[in-house]
C-alpha cells in the first residue's frame, strides 16, 4: 500500500493498548473496489499492494437492493466477482486477544487480514477465481443476515492492517449484491451451544442403528465439528451440518449418549446426556459409582448412576452378609442418598440399588466405608493435584500410592480433576474410570481448577457442581458457607478448608474470605490444613508474580490464614512439586521475598535440619506456614526449573503427597510415581520451641470492637488504658467478661467514640 489512495480512511487507535470491545472496523467504513470482473490473481490481498487507482465510497456498498450507501457502477453485465479492500491502524503492541468478524454478504464471500484468509462463505473448498461461482442464491431475509466469526487474534501487526474481501455471485443472482462487514477487537468468545434432538431420553431402536441429530448454534463463530459419545467413549461424528450421524452398537443395551460441539475458536460445549435403548432390555445397570461424599462423625452421602431411570435404595450395615438397613431417595438416573444416624469411627458396609435389589455392592468387603472420627487419633491423607488426564502418568501415581497404602482417611483433590473441560464425560474417564475401587471406599474432596470450568459459559453450571456433594451448610464440620465451591470439614484433630481460587471473588472483604476468617476463628481442632487450586508461590510451569489468580491468593488469602494460625497449604495448578521453608509474612512478588519471612531456614526433616516447630493452638498464629505445590499427579514431566525464593524443595516428574498426622505431629511425603520418597518434612507442635507470647488481633466492624487472642495454660488479664495514653497507672483490667471461640478468647464492645488502647498482662 502507498500513500497515494485518496479514498483510503485509517482508523487510529489509542496507543495506550486496546480497549475491550474496540471497533476496529465499523460498519459503513470507507472501503476500495474494483468491480470490472477481471482477474486480479493473489498479489491484491497483501498489504503492500497498490490500489491507489482503485474507487471507493462508504458501506454498504453493491447494487440493486435499494438500501446501498455506494452502487457499484457494473453495468449492464455484473461481475461474478467484486473486489475490496479496507485498511486500519493498531497500536504497538496492537494488545489483541480476540477478533469478532460480522459480516453481511449477497451471495458469497472470502475474507483476507493481512494477506491470510479468516472467513469464507457459501463457496466451494479449494483455490477460488474470479469466475468461481457462489454455491447458493441469498435471496430474501437471508440478504440482511449478518454472520459472526472468530479471527485469530495472531494475525493482527502493529500499524497499518488490511482487511481484502472478494464478493462472489450465483449466475442466477447477478440482479443484485451487497457487502458490509465489522472487525471488533477483544470481545469475550462465547461458548457453542449444542442439544440433541435425536435421540430423545427414553427412546427404543428395535435395531442396531441409531440416528443421532443435533441443533447447534453459536453467537460469535460457527460450529465446525460434533462428535457424539456413549457411555463417555467417542463413537464419531460430522464436520458438515446438520452434523446428523448414524451408529451401530454392537450389542442391545440401554445407553447415555452426550454431543460436543466444537466451533471455529476451539471453545467447546458438551449437550445435556439423553438416554436410549436397544433392542428389548429390562436390566438396571450401574455405569457410575458408588462413590462417597461429605462424610462426617454420623452421615454420609452415596451416589452413583444407572443406565436407566430407578428408585435409589442403599442398604447398610455392619457385617458384610447382612445390610439390615436402607435409606431412600429420589427415583431417576444420578441417584444420591444421604445416610444419617451413624455411629462415628465405625466402618460400614454397603450396596446400591432399586427395590427390587443390588445393582453395586452388597457381595464383598470393597463396598464399605469408616465414618470421621473426633478423637485424637492417626488420620492418613492422600493429596492429588492435575491428576484428571486419564493417562499412564496418573495410573503410575495412583499404584505408587496403593502400593504403599491400604487407607486412605481423608483424599484432596486439588484441581484440574478432568481434562481439558471438565466435562461429564472427561470427569467418567479420568475420576470414576481411574479411581472406582478407591471412590467407594473413601470420601474424595475435591477443589475447582481451571480446567473443571471450561465446558460451560454459566457459572453454578459446571459438571464439577452437579457431580459432587459438597458440605455447604457445615454438615460435615466448620461453619456453612452457603456453597459448594469452597466449605470446610473435619477429621480427628485436623480442620481441612477448601478454598475457589478460580470462579469467586477473591478481594478483601468477599463473601469467601469473609466466612474464611470466622471459620477459623471458629475451629477448635489442633491443625488446620488449607487447600485450593492456584499456588500464591511457584516458578514452575505457571508464575506466581505474573497470573492474578496466584498474585490475589497470596495478597488477599495467605495473611488470613498466617493471622489465625494455619500449618499447611496444598495446591497444584503447577505442573511440579515445590515445598517452602517455614514462612510468615511473603505477600508480594518474589523480589520483595526476605529472609526475615523465613521462621525456620532448615528443611524440617527429622534426620536432618530437624522438624519445623510450632506453637499449638492458636499461638501458632504468625509463627509460619509451609506451602506446597503438587500439580503432578497426571499432568508434568521432566525438565529443570528455576527454585522461588521461597521454596525448599523444587523438582519435576510425577507424584503426590501422603500427609500423616497423629496428635500434634505431621509428617508429609512427596511419593513419586515409582514409589520412591523424593521428599519428606515434619511439623511438630508437641515440644515446647521458642517461648511464643499471645498476641491481640483486633477486629472491628460498623458497629463495635472485638478482641482475640489464644487460649494458652497461663491466665493473661486483659488491660485498657485512655489516649492521650497517661503513663503505667493508667492500665485498667477491662471489667466485662470474655467468652471463648475455637481457639481464642473473645471480648466484644460497641464502641462509644472514645479511642483507647488494650494489652495482655501476665499475672
Amino acid at each position: 500500500m502507498t500513500g497515494k489512495a485518496a479514498i483510503l480512511v485509517v482508523f487510529l487507535l489509542c496507543s495506550a493498548g486496546m480497549l475491550r470491545g474496540q471497533t476496529v472496523v465499523p460498519r459503513g467504513s470507507q472501503w476500495q473496489y474494483f468491480a470490472t470482473g477481471a482477474d486480479l490473481g493473489r498479489s491484491w490481498r497483501s498489504n503492500s499492494f497498490d490500489s491507489s487507482s482503485w474507487a471507493g465510497g462508504p458501506a454498504p456498498l453493491g447494487y440493486g437492493e435499494g438500501t446501498e450507501a455506494t452502487v457499484l457502477p457494473v453495468g449492464s453485465q455484473p461481475p461474478l466477482t467484486t473486489y475490496f479492500r479496507h485498511a486500519f491502524v493498531l497500536p504497538n503492541p496492537p494488545g489483541i486477544t480476540a477478533f469478532t468478524l460480522r459480516v453481511l454478504c449477497d451471495d458469497a464471500v472470502v475474507v483476507y487480514l493481512n494477506g491470510s484468509e479468516v472467513y469464507r462463505r457459501n463457496l466451494p473448498a479449494g483455490a477460488i477465481t474470479n469466475q468461481t461461482s457462489a454455491i447458493q442464491v441469498v435471496e430474501g431475509a437471508a440478504e440482511t443476515q449478518v454472520h459472526q466469526y472468530a479471527v485469530s487474534p495472531y494475525l493482527a501487526i502493529a500499524g497499518t492492517n488490511v482487511v481484502a474481501v472478494e464478493l462472489h455471485q450465483h449466475p442466477d443472482g447477478l440482479a443484485d449484491a451487497a457487502l458490509d462487514l465489522e472487525l471488533i477487537a477483544n470481545i469475550p468468545l462465547t461458548l457453542p451451544e449444542v442439544r440433541i434432538l435425536s435421540p430423545t431420553n427414553g427412546q427404543t431402536f428395535p435395531t442396531r442403528d441409531v440416528s443421532f441429530r443435533v441443533d447447534v448454534s453459536d453467537r460469535d463463530g460457527f460450529v465446525y465439528w460434533v462428535r457424539y459419545s456413549v457411555d463417555g467413549n467417542m463413537v464419531g461424528g460430522s464436520f458438515n451440518e446438520p452434523f446428523d450421524f448414524t451408529w451401530q452398537p454392537l450389542s442391545n443395551g440401554r445407553y447415555r449418549a452426550t454431543a460436543e460441539a466444537i466451533d471455529n475458536s476451539g471453545r467447546r460445549r458438551e449437550s445435556a446426556p439423553v438416554y436410549f435403548q436397544v433392542g428389548d432390555v429390562t436390566e438396571i445397570r450401574a455405569i457410575r459409582g458408588p462413590y462417597l461424599q461429605s462424610g462426617s462423625t454420623t452421615s454420609i452421602v452415596v451416589r452413583w448412576r444407572t443406565d436407566w431411570p430407578a428408585a435409589s435404595v442403599v442398604r447398610y450395615g455392619n457385617q458384610a452378609h447382612e445390610l439390615a438397613q436402607s435409606a431412600t431417595g429420589a427415583h431417576g438416573l444420578d441417584h444420591e442418598v444421604r445416610l444419617t444416624g451413624l455411629r462415628s469411627d465405625t466402618t460400614y458396609f454397603y450396596s446400591v440399588g432399586t427395590e427390587e435389589g443390588p445393582v453395586a455392592g452388597g457381595s464383598g468387603f470393597d463396598f464399605r466405608f469408616t465414618t470421621a472420627t473426633d478423637e485424637n487419633k492417626f488420620v492418613r491423607i492422600w493429596a492429588i493435584g492435575d491428576f484428571g488426564t486419564s493417562n499412564s502418568a496418573a495410573v503410575a501415581v495412583r499404584n505408587a500410592y496403593t502400593d504403599v497404602s491400604e487407607r486412605t482417611d481423608v483424599w484432596l483433590m486439588l484441581g484440574d480433576n478432568a481434562y481439558e473441560s471438565g466435562t461429564d464425560d472427561q470427569y467418567q474417564r479420568a475420576v470414576f474410570n481411574m479411581y472406582g475401587p478407591l471412590l467407594r471406599q473413601f470420601v474424595a474432596w475435591p477443589t475447582l481448577g481451571n480446567h473443571d470450568t471450561g465446558s460451560t459459559g454459566v457459572e453454578e453450571a459446571f459438571p464439577y457442581l452437579e457431580i459432587f456433594t459438597l458440605p455447604k451448610n457445615g454438615e460435615a464440620g466448620g461453619l456453612p458457607s452457603g456453597t459448594e465451591l469452597y466449605y470446610s470439614f473435619d477429621q480427628a484433630n485436623i480442620h481441612f478448608i477448601c478454598l475457589d481460587s478460580m470462579t469467586s471473588d477473591r478481594s478483601p472483604g468477599s463473601p469467601m474470605l469473609t466466612w474464611l476468617e470466622n471459620d477459623l476463628i471458629s475451629t477448635t481442632r489442633d491443625w488446620v490444613v488449607a487447600y485450593w487450586h492456584h499456588p500464591p508461590y511457584t516458578w514452575g510451569t505457571h508464575d506466581s508474580d505474573s497470573e492474578v489468580e496466584l498474585i490475589e491468593m497470596r495478597r488477599n488469602v495467605v495473611p488470613i490464614l498466617e493471622r489465625y494460625g494455619a500449618d499447611l497449604v496444598l495446591c497444584g495448578h503447577s505442573h511440579v512439586f515445590e515445598r517452602s521453608y517455614l514462612l510468615n509474612g511473603h505477600y508480594g512478588s518474589s523480589s520483595t521475598f526476605s529472609s526475615s519471612m523465613v521462621m525456620d531456614p532448615g528443611d524440617g526433616v527429622p534426620w536432618g535440619d530437624g522438624a519445623y516447630r510450632r506453637p499449638a493452638g492458636g499461638l501458632g498464629a504468625n509463627q509460619g506456614v509451609v506451602y506446597v505445590v503438587c500439580g503432578c499427579s497426571g499432568e508434568g514431566g521432566f525438565f529443570t526449573f528455576k527454585r522461588h525464593p521461597a521454596m525448599m524443595r523444587n523438582m519435576a516428574g510425577y507424584g503426590s503427597m501422603v500427609i500423616d498426622v497423629e496428635n500434634l505431629r505431621m509428617d508429609v511425603r512427596f511419593i513419586t510415581e515409582q514409589g520412591m520418597v523424593a521428599d519428606w518434612f515434619t511439623i511438630d507442635k508437641s515440644a515446647a520451641g521458642p517461648a511464643v507470647l499471645p498476641s491481640l488481633d483486633i477486629r472491628r466492624d460498623g458497629s463495635g470492637v472485638e478482641l482475640l487472642w489464644p487460649i494458652t495454660e497461663q491466665l493473661f488479664q486483659l488491660e485498657s488504658g485512655p489516649l492521650p495514653f497517661a503513663g503505667p497507672d493508667a492500665w485498667k483490667p477491662v471489667p466485662s467478661s470474655t467468652d471463648v471461640i475455637g481457639r481464642w478468647h473473645r471480648w466484644a464492645q460497641s464502641t462509644d467514640g472514645t479511642n483507647r488502647v488494650y494489652r495482655l498482662k501476665s499475672p
